[in-house]
């Protein structure tokens, strides 16, 4: 099978199989004319899989090569900070206002709690955490556990509404 691409507002659309279906085009007493078609099936694969158009680097890399020069990792952190302040509002975000205030990505976070970034987004999002993860943030993060454990309550509560 050839691989063929449409282009779509979402990506590109990769083909990925093509499937012999019947479809029915009339009936014809007690029975009903068929014909064989084929069906194609289309896809959008996941940006890992695709990675970076030519002559671009995924958004991680680059921040993970920021992240380890110290002066640039110092910006990052600071730049976060700035963004806490400016765009999260204690009482409608107030874990991901937590964490930015301390200049932490949620991929360090993730790291530094021996998890995922995927899985600090749902803690954020307000998901359902075990209160063992939201102690291990407390303790990244370098602020009382009860701080951490009162702002993800918030953060749910706020999603809920």
């Amino acid at each position: 099978m050839t691989t063929s691409t449409i282009p779509s507002r979402k990506g590109s659309l990769v083909l990925t199989e093509t499937l012999s279906v019947k479809a029915s085009l009339r009936e014809v007493g007690p029975q009903t004319e068929t014909e064989q078609q084929a069906t194609q099936i289309f896809s959008f694969p996941s940006p890992r899989e695709e990675g970076a158009p030519q002559g671009f680097r995924a958004i991680d890399d680059v921040v993970s090569e920021h992240e380890a020069d110290s002066k640039r990792a110092f910006a990052l952190a600071q730049a976060r900070s700035r963004v806490a302040q400016k765009h999260y509002n204690y009482l409608t975000a107030p874990l991901t206002q937590l964490r930015l205030a301390k200049g932490v990505s949620q991929a360090k976070l993730a790291a530094m709690i021996k998890s995922s970034q995927a899985h600090i987004a749902r803690v954020e999002n307000g998901q359902d955490v075990v209160i063992g993860t939201l102690e291990r943030i407390a303790d990244a993060l370098a602020v009382d556990a009860q701080v951490v454990i009162q702002a993800y309550r918030q953060q749910r509560d706020a999603k809920i509404r």
